[in-house]
């Protein structure tokens, strides 16, 4: 059910979920899935299964469910930090046309790479007791348990600090830098962050609905709780130096470094770290309702 209100973008979504009573006895289904990243040529494969009993008064039942969901992430590009004057930048003579002197230039290009497995696990269960037209009882709960550890690579030039290093920019109509050469002077980074998060949550909660001559009743009692959130993060940056060279005008940017930036002899440790994050949260509610 969706309840939208008028002249505003907010609304209200209820969820009617499966109850047992509703269902025939020893109602049995179950998924099979597989998904596949062809980005990171991997796939994980995906289950459920689902089960509910009644009584044969149709006056009590039960239904409960498993399911797992696995999935691969992976993401390359090419991203720009941020743009700067040019006339703020301190770029040497030469360097910037004349025409372009009040220019944008993007502080830094970074190709980024990013790549995730995401893992859920999760248990669901409902009891139902309904002895007449007169009284209902409903119970159910929530369990689950999801993981999103991730690697992250970050690599790019940071001429935002280093503008006398740049040898050439080249300007687009528009008055914004789209290439530049950097000279074997410039340093460039490289980024790595691992990161190991995982989240559970659960939630129970308790329904009893009353019937009278002319008047209902209800009450809802319930207890749901959150934590995780990252269990630590690892990352170590790398400094190099070395000519480079981007360009951003076409649909595929580049940026192409002077020096092998994989060879450990052309890098040093320009820092590492280590943090943690962990995070909770727990809420209790009743609700009460009459009408007549």
């Amino acid at each position: 059910d969706v309840y939208k209100r008028q002249g505003s973008i907010g609304g209200t979504v209820i969820i009617n979920t499966r109850r047992p009573l509703d269902l025939k006895a020893n109602t049995l289904t179950g998924t099979v899935g597989y998904n596949y990243n062809d980005r990171a040529d991997k796939g994980k494969p995906n289950a459920s299964l689902f089960y509910s009993w009644k009584n044969s008064d149709g006056t009590f039942g039960a239904l409960g469910s498993l399911m797992h969901e696995d999935k691969i992430i992976y993401r390359e590009g090419t991203e720009v930090f941020g743009y700067q004057n040019v006339n703020q930048g301190g770029f040497n003579p030469g360097v910037v046309p004349p025409a372009n002197a009040n220019g944008l230039v993007p502080t830094s290009v970074n190709t980024a790479l990013f790549q995730q497995e995401r893992k859920r696990d999760g248990a669901s269960g409902a009891i139902q007791w309904k002895p007449n037209e007169n009284f209902e009882l409903n119970l159910d709960g929530l369990f689950v348990v999801e993981r999103f550890n991730n690697f992250n690579q970050s690599h790019y030039g940071y001429w935002g600090g280093n503008p006398q290093d740049a040898t050439s920019l080249g300007f687009d109509s528009n008055n914004v830098a789209t290439s530049g050469t950097y000279g074997p002077g410039a340093p460039t980074y490289l980024d790595g962050y691992e990161r190991f998060s995982r989240v559970k949550t659960g939630t129970i909660h308790l329904r009893t609905d009353y019937h009278g001559d002319g008047w209902n009743a209800s009450t809802q009692l319930g207890y749901t709780s959150s934590t995780g959130g990252s269990q630590g993060i690892y990352n170590v940056q790398y400094l190099s130096q070395g000519g480079y060279s981007w360009n951003v005008a076409g649909p595929h940017p580049t940026i192409n470094y002077n020096t092998d930036q994989t060879n450990p002899n052309n890098l040093v440790i320009n820092g590492a770290g280590y943090s943690r994050a962990p995070s909770y949260d727990k809420e209790r509610y009743f609700q009460a309702d009459f009408n007549h």
